[in-house]
């Protein structure tokens, strides 16, 4: 169990995911590109990818009751993204608490491999039985340590 008092830290660059994303029509907006409301879209196919990497879900990771809720989300361009490219993407995490959890996402074009943005998002663990914030899975902390 993780003791409250202990701030389990990870740097960002620590890769815990990789995966590629084809950028599909219905991702596209008016001026061409990916929209920004799509690209919060596929960071959270990444983020359902990994946790179905290790059974888990985003309701339920590890039959611990604790599911991810998103209570931030930062998005920054370098690169507009276009139909048809596919995009590498490397979860990375940050600082994990007693009760949520920092993730990142670099996106890169498969091809080029220019970095064409930025994704941050903070986790609550919360139960969707209980309606309430959950402590940080004991699964997740495990991980995290590099406890299989």
């Amino acid at each position: 169990m993780l003791d409250p008092t202990i701030n389990l830290v990870m740097q960002a660059k620590e890769k815990i995911f990789q995966t590629e994303v084809l950028i599909q029509v219905s991702d596209i907006n008016y001026g061409g590109h990916l929209g920004n409301d799509r690209f919060l879209s596929v960071a959270q196919e990444v983020r359902v990818r990994w946790l179905r990497s290790h059974g888990w879900s985003e309701k339920d990771i590890d039959s611990s009751g604790a599911g991810f809720l998103v209570t931030e989300a930062h998005l920054e361009y370098h690169e507009e993204v276009f139909l048809g490219q596919t995009l590498v993407c490397k979860l990375l995490v940050g600082k994990c608490s007693k009760c949520s959890c920092e993730l990142h996402y670099d996106f890169f074009e498969k091809e080029s491999q220019k970095k064409v943005s930025t994704i941050y998002t903070k986790i609550a663990f919360f139960n969707y039985s209980t309606r309430k914030i959950s402590k940080t899975p004991d699964a997740i902390v495990n991980l995290l340590r590099g406890i299989k």
